[in-house]
């Protein structure tokens, strides 16, 4: 069932009474109130009074309807993560049903989705890419990213902590990150404004109104999907995406970082910025533009991390510099570890044909343990690819 940035559990009809048209929670109060009378007479004080009135009202509605329709909820849905089990089961048509399922309950505001539709479309293209049906991930991709075009400043309504904090993990079954970063502990949930803070400018505007609210959502899973979606779009089309108008509104959009000015999450910024230019065929720009964007306030990993090293890695693979595309891909493979499981599986792999490529003899180092750990965790997906990538080495 549809969910609104009012109300996540539907819609309610449009009521009309007297000549005012007061929408259900899809759509908002639309107000157009008569002007009030011209003067400073008793009427005009009584008119400006009504409106204040009028205001107070919206906001205790929009307030009782905000607690009693559970729009606190955390988007994406608990349902979206427990896909992913499926995913790196390598069941992918499973995990693209549930998926798409998400899609459907998505969060809707007038004529258009909202910022957990970015997810759900790159879920869904990655798994139309991994069983090979590359148009149709294409496609998702791009709408994807042509929502992140829509909402482009939204993090710079996001509350984030104003410091990280660090995170004392379990040590990594294949390895231990030789660049000396610390693991940062960021929120799952962050809190963002959504709606009309000054309801009152509005009504003497006129027009929709909607009231400010706050609501949970998990940054870090948005800005990692966007990125997934830029990369694998820029993969898909090739040279192509350089002239691409969907890739210059990109580079344009986020060069002008649309985020929280001197803190940390400008580090997310440059993961975006980075991935758009290079589907724009801007490789010297991109590449400080990734190395910046590694660590968050020049010294945590976060979770972006893991995809940032492997679009170096891959950089680098490319090139010819077989040693540097090692490296990156082996700390990305790391770093994948505690944040991101889904980039192992290309991690490893390029790793490897790195290996390969480099004359190195003998199995890549870390397979084994990673192959032990990925039977472990029943992720038959990388299981598979990391025995498959042990038999290329013996060739």
């Amino acid at each position: 069932m549809a969910r609104t940035i009012q109300n996540l559990h539907g819609s309610r009809p449009t009521h009309r009474r007297r000549g005012r048209s007061i929408q259900g929670p899809t759509r908002g109060i639309r107000l157009d109130p008569p002007p009030c009378p011209v003067g400073n007479g008793p009427r005009r004080a009584s008119c400006a009074l009504g409106r204040a009135l009028l205001a107070a009202a919206i906001l205790l509605s929009a307030a009782a309807r905000a607690e009693a329709q559970g729009v606190g909820r955390e988007i994406p849905t608990i349902a979206y993560y427990a896909a992913f089990n499926e995913f790196h089961d390598g069941d992918f048509d499973d995990a693209l049903r549930h998926f798409q399922g998400e899609w459907r309950g998505a969060i809707k505001k007038p004529q258009t989705r909202w910022l957990d539709s970015i997810c759900y479309h790159a879920m869904i293209g990655e798994c139309f890419y991994q069983m090979g049906h590359l148009d149709k991930a294409l496609e998702q991709y791009t709408a994807a990213i042509q929502l992140f075009l829509q909402y482009n400043d939204w993090m710079i309504r996001v509350q984030f902590p104003q410091t990280i904090r660090p995170l004392n993990p379990q040590a990594c079954p294949w390895g231990v990150s030789q660049r000396g970063a610390k693991l940062g502990d960021f929120p799952t949930s962050m809190p963002i404004t959504e709606g009309e803070i000054n309801v009152n400018e509005q009504i003497q505007r006129g027009g929709i109104v909607q009231q400010a609210i706050m609501i949970p959502i998990h940054v870090s899973e948005i800005v990692r999907a966007t990125a997934l979606a830029i990369r694998r779009r820029t993969e898909l089309l090739g040279p192509l995406c350089t002239v691409d108008r969907l890739t210059l509104d990109l580079v344009e959009v986020l060069a002008r970082r649309p985020g929280l000015p001197n803190h940390w999450s400008q580090a997310w910024i440059d993961v975006l910025l980075g991935m758009a230019q290079i589907a724009a065929g801007k490789p010297t720009d991109a590449i400080p533009t990734l190395n910046r964007a590694i660590l968050a306030a020049g010294q945590y990993d976060h979770p972006m991390t893991p995809m940032v090293l492997l679009e170096l890695g891959r950089m680098a693979l490319y090139r010819g510099e077989f040693d540097a595309a090692l490296n990156h891909c082996h700390e990305a493979g790391l770093a994948a570890y505690y944040y991101d499981p889904s980039v192992l599986e290309e991690a490893f792999r390029l790793a490897t044909i790195a290996h390969m490529a480099a004359n190195r003899q003998g199995i890549y180092p870390t397979l084994p343990a990673a192959t032990a750990w990925a039977k472990l965790k029943r992720h038959r997906h990388l299981q598979a690819s990391l025995l498959l990538s042990a038999a290329e080495c013996q060739l």
